[in-house]
This record gives C-alpha cells, structure tokens and sequence, in this order.
C-alpha cells in the first residue's frame, strides 16, 4: 500500500516538468520546438546532477522518523536542501557564464539562439530539484496530502501554457510561475507541520 501514493507522486511529478514539451510541440513551429525542447533538456541536468541528494535523503529519513529521532529527521531535510541550493546554483552559474560553450558542447552551433534562456531554464529546474526533494521528504514521513496539490498544479500548468505559448520565453514563464507556486506551497506544507508526538509531549509539559 505504501507503493501506492509514491508511484502516484513520481508519475505526477513526470509529468509536471514533461507537459511543457509536448504542448509545445502541438504550439509552436516546428524550429521552435526543436529549440525549446533542446534548452529544456539542458536545463534538466540541474535536476538530474540533484537527484541522487533527494535519493540518499528518502531512505535516511524514512529511518530517523520510525526511530522517532525527528531533530535528525528535519536536519537532514535541511542538509538535503541545501546542498541542492548550492549544486543547483553552480549549475546557473555556469550556465550564466558559459552559455555557448554549453550549447555547443551540447547541441551544436545552430542552438545558439538558446543562450540567452539557458540560466532561467537552470533556474526552474532548480526549483524543481527542491520540489522532488520535499515531496520525497513528506513521502518517507508518510504525508501524502500534497500530491492532490501535485496533480493540481498539473492542470494549471497545462492551462497556463495553452493559454499563454505565443512565444518560447511565455512558456517558460508559466512554467516558473507553476514551479515557484508549488515550492512555496511545499515550504509552507513542510516547515508548518509538527510531529504527532512532539505536540504529545508539549501537552503534557
């Protein structure tokens, strides 16, 4: 049972940060998909070069939290968080940087007119990395309310970008909006919640 809502929230995690191409694709010419979906896959590697952060976290969290050792479990949360702010940040930085080297290292010369989004695609996706590493959080603690946020988000990600695709920089744009609202939904749902037994304890105190 405990399968259930964690393949729920990966498939709506995938396709949170996969719907953007494929609308794309139905929007835009043909180029500009091309182009778009090049800068995408770029700025994934953000999340990708994270993933094994949130990957350590789940199971170390999952162990503090059936020990009832909750200050470990927040401050491994806290680690875990952090040190994808400062990859993730890396990675724009570099992008920001060295933008054409990327792209041509990448994807040749004729992507270049990409460079100039490069570091904004590094930065969605970086708030992606924090957004898989608290639902990966809240899912070892066995909090599964959010993904019906998840999947909201999901619609309205889907009618953003069908509302508002004229151009590639108005896709990534919503893209940002939906991703930046997620996370702070997710920090507020995190750092707002205090465990079953410390307020057990703070009652009878």
């Amino acid at each position: 049972l405990y399968t259930i809502p964690v393949l729920i929230a990966l498939f709506l995690l995938t396709t949170l940060y996969s719907f953007d191409v494929f609308l794309v694709k139905h929007f835009l010419s043909e180029a500009d998909a091309g182009f778009y979906s090049a800068a995408s896959l770029i700025g994934k590697i953000v999340f990708f070069a994270t993933l094994s952060i949130s990957t350590v976290m789940f199971p170390k969290v999952s162990e503090f939290y059936e020990k009832k050792k909750f200050s470990d479990v927040r401050r491994v949360l806290n680690i875990s968080l952090i040190l994808t702010v400062i990859l993730s940040l890396g990675i724009v930085g570099f992008y920001l940087l060295f933008p054409h080297f990327v792209v041509v290292v990448l994807f040749g010369k004729k992507f270049l007119s990409i460079t100039n989004i490069l570091w904004v695609f590094a930065l969605v996706y970086g708030m992606f990395s924090l957004i898989y590493s608290l639902c990966m959080y809240n899912l070892s603690i066995k909090r599964y309310t959010f993904i019906y946020f998840i999947a909201l988000m999901n619609i309205v990600e889907v009618i953003l970008i069908w509302l508002y695709h004229a151009t590639l920089s108005n896709v990534l744009w919503m893209l940002m909006i939906v991703f930046f609202v997620t996370l702070f939904f997710l920090l507020f749902y995190t750092y707002t919640y205090q465990f079953k037994e410390e307020v057990r304890r703070a009652d009878e105190i």
